[in-house]
């Protein structure tokens, strides 16, 4: 049973918390938070969508408890209130690429954990300093050449609409126009 502690800081009986953020317009975006780590959050969405643990009993209770608090869910990757989190780069990082939580270029050729995307940086980053990677929202590029609405996948170290043939597929988001992306990272699936 989740319980409200303050008003953006919810708990369960797992000890498991959750933190609610508002944008601008006061619309709700719900991110799981780790108290050992207070730069890693979980979009919710991630848990409520992932194909291993839909309709199991943690997830019935999170999506009621959601529901209790009505929260659009469709809107959490597309409100102006993006999140960061921030890095320390074990390589050079460019802008716009894709990056995991160790601070790693993610490649889907990779298939260890470090290989995954966590989020795209959003600036050049060079080793060993500390950078910032955007794990939702909305991320401009005038280099990208996306076919507006269709998926976007990382393949390789970069995004493109087209599978990866080897190693994992992994969703980034979705393309709003041909240089916009609507960040909506998943969990990589092995191929």
């Amino acid at each position: 049973m989740w319980k409200q502690i303050n008003p953006e800081l919810y708990r369960n009986d797992n000890g498991q918390a959750m933190m609610i953020r508002r944008d601008k317009d006061n619309k709700a975006c719900p991110f799981f938070i780790d108290d050992s780590n207070p730069d890693l959050a979980i979009p919710i969405i991630d848990f409520l969508e992932n194909p291993f643990y839909k309709y199991t009993s943690a997830w019935t209770e999170l999506k009621t408890f959601i529901d209790s608090l009505r929260i659009d869910l469709s809107y959490l990757y597309q409100n102006s209130s993006a999140l960061f989190l921030n890095i320390v780069a074990n390589s050079y990082i460019p802008i716009f690429y894709p990056v995991n939580l160790s601070g790693a270029v993610s490649n889907t050729a990779v298939l260890q954990k470090l290989g995954r995307c966590h989020g795209v940086a959003v600036a050049n980053t060079l080793l060993g300093t500390s950078g910032r990677i955007q794990v939702n929202g909305v991320m401009q590029n005038t280099d990208w050449n996306f076919t507006p609405g269709e998926n976007v996948f990382l393949s390789g170290q970069n995004f493109s609409h087209s599978l990866p043939l080897t190693g994992f597929v992994q969703k980034i988001g979705t393309a709003k126009t041909n240089n916009t992306l609507v960040l909506e990272i998943r969990e990589p699936i092995t191929l």
